[in-house]
């Protein structure tokens, strides 16, 4: 799914995860800025060998559920992906759980690297308890938002966690993910 070359820093965990898309039939990836649009590249020269939309940070969500919607309007087999991070995610929670409820037909994948880590380490919602950060030299002080529990409260069709650390399993939840209807985590 990524072609050698790319942009991103050596041994980079989100290239390696990127590289699992493949287990996912037809992606249609909506990306908002951050690390990863930095590894996709932009057109002619992307590193993806998926079709990727840049989108504002408040829109990922939005994006892909439109994305979804039209693909299915026009009788287009596609598997459309909500690709961000720790940003992206606290600025368009409310998108994301509005479409986990209304059971949107996307695939919601969060590069949780526990901290704005493209504009320099700041704490995020889903920054640990007691971590050090730019915005937190002391330690945070509220613990992290457990993203899974809220979306399975949300009765989410599928919702996974998984780690570039074992591979294999992500890939196996990735490639479960893209065979499935409905909002998927």
């Amino acid at each position: 799914m990524i072609l050698p070359g790319n942009a991103s820093c050596q041994g980079c965990p989100i290239s390696l995860a990127m590289r699992c898309l493949d287990e996912i039939d037809n992606p249609v990836i909506a990306m908002p800025a951050g690390c990863s649009t930095v590894i996709a590249g932009l057109h002619p020269n992307s590193a993806l060998k998926a079709p990727v939309i840049h989108v504002p940070f408040t829109s990922t969500p939005s994006v892909a559920c439109g994305l979804s919607e039209a693909y299915r309007r026009f009788g287009v087999n596609a598997n459309v992906i909500a690709w961000m991070g720790d940003g992206a995610l606290d600025i368009s929670f409310s998108a994301l759980s509005a479409s986990a409820m209304r059971n949107d037909d996307y695939i919601a994948i969060v590069v949780d690297n526990e901290a704005y880590m493209n504009t320099g380490t700041q704490a995020s919602l889903s920054t640990p308890l007691g971590a050090k950060t730019t915005t937190s030299p002391l330690g945070k002080k509220w613990a992290k938002r457990d993203l899974g529990l809220i979306l399975i409260a949300h009765r989410a069709n599928y919702v996974a966690t998984a780690t570039v650390g074992f591979i294999q399993d992500l890939r196996r939840k990735f490639r479960k993910a893209g065979k499935m209807d409905g909002f998927r985590f």
